[in-house]
């Protein structure tokens, strides 16, 4: 606040009034207007509050998990102009994917700062792996098909939530 003042703060970072105006929306852990770490994004443009959960700001200007996910994943693909490899999990793109530690959709926001990358694929290989269950061509396989039964998700259902960059 101190860069932009009080009488300007409540226009910085209007995340929620451009993708209601219909602006796509871009977000990006390699910032270094932010912090690097791709959660404490997601529990920022949920909650506007210090990482400490105090201080929300423009409270009216917050993301819920679906929108912040999409900014992440497609945004993030369309800026880098690969939206036609990037983004989701379908046939034929990357499958560059992130399992984390915790369901996010079934967490208050605080939690979210407290979970962790269990796995990491890039390219169909896993790069990290906390649990040790996939490895190689096993990671290969298993991103080939993500949603199961031959199906591509490129929008979630009811009984799975799905984003990917």
């Amino acid at each position: 606040m101190e860069n932009v003042g009080e009488a300007r703060w409540d226009r910085a970072w209007r995340f929620r009034s451009m993708i209601d105006s219909g602006a796509r929306v871009t977000f990006s852990s390699d910032w270094q207007v932010g912090e690097m770490d791709p959660l404490v994004g997601v529990y920022s443009a949920m909650t506007r509050a210090g990482l400490d959960g105090s201080q929300a700001w423009t409270q009216g200007e917050r993301v819920g998990l679906d929108a912040t996910l999409e900014a992440y994943t497609r945004g993030g693909a369309e800026a880098f102009h690969h939206e036609n490899a990037l983004g989701m999990l379908r046939e034929g793109y990357l499958a560059d994917i992130v399992v984390w530690s915790g369901d996010l959709y079934d967490m208050d926001p605080a939690e979210i700062l407290e979970q962790r990358a269990d796995l990491t694929v890039v390219g169909g290989s896993a790069i990290h792996d906390v649990r040790g269950e996939l490895g190689g061509t096993a990671a290969a396989a298993a991103v080939q098909d993500p949603a199961g039964a031959g199906q591509s998700c490129s929008e979630p259902d009811d009984s799975h939530h799905c984003h990917s960059h």
